[in-house]
């Protein structure tokens, strides 16, 4: 460690050099206020029309995030780019085919679908575990929900719909 270090005592916790010298290898810490929530279905839900939400049963921990369950709903506190997921599992019935789409204030986010269908031709239903994540860049109030459409009915098994700050 330089002489300098020493006495200064000025250094950077994440790389050791002089916080002069290491900006440019490691920029400064930024205070990222921390916001995240989940909501989550762990019984049966029939969807049998077009755009209906998912009810959401069990609100998961939360910080800086409202979680709804009553209009099953996440609403956003803290303006950032946010991680979000969307896990389900679902049954089809032969030839059916189902989708789970993000909405951001009623509206959907066309790349944040998770999308299955059941044509392997065979005459039974099939249940599998289909997820999607994506980051968007959200602002305070912004409303996020998670509706089911395609082709009808669906049963889904169960959900889980997390909300994630990452900057």
């Amino acid at each position: 460690m330089s002489s300098y270090r020493k006495k200064s005592k000025c250094y950077c916790y994440h790389c050791g050099l002089n916080p002069c010298e290491c900006h440019s290898v490691c920029p400064p810490q930024q205070n990222i206020i921390p916001a995240y929530g989940s909501l989550y279905r762990q019984t049966p839900q029939t969807i049998t029309v077009n755009g209906t939400k998912v009810d959401f049963e069990i609100p998961g921990p939360a910080a800086n995030i409202t979680l709804d369950t009553v209009n099953d709903e996440i609403i956003i506190n803290e303006p950032g780019v946010y991680e979000i997921t969307i896990s389900l599992t679902i049954i089809l019935l032969p030839g059916i085919g189902g989708s789970a789409s993000l909405f951001v204030n009623d509206v959907p986010i066309n790349f944040a679908n998770a999308l299955l269908a059941n044509s392997d031709g065979q005459p039974r239903p099939i249940a599998a575990t289909v997820s999607k994540t994506v980051q968007l860049d959200l602002v305070a109030t912004d409303v996020l929900d998670v509706r089911v459409d395609e082709l009808l009915p669906i049963e889904i098994q169960s959900v889980a719909f997390t909300v994630n700050k990452i900057n």
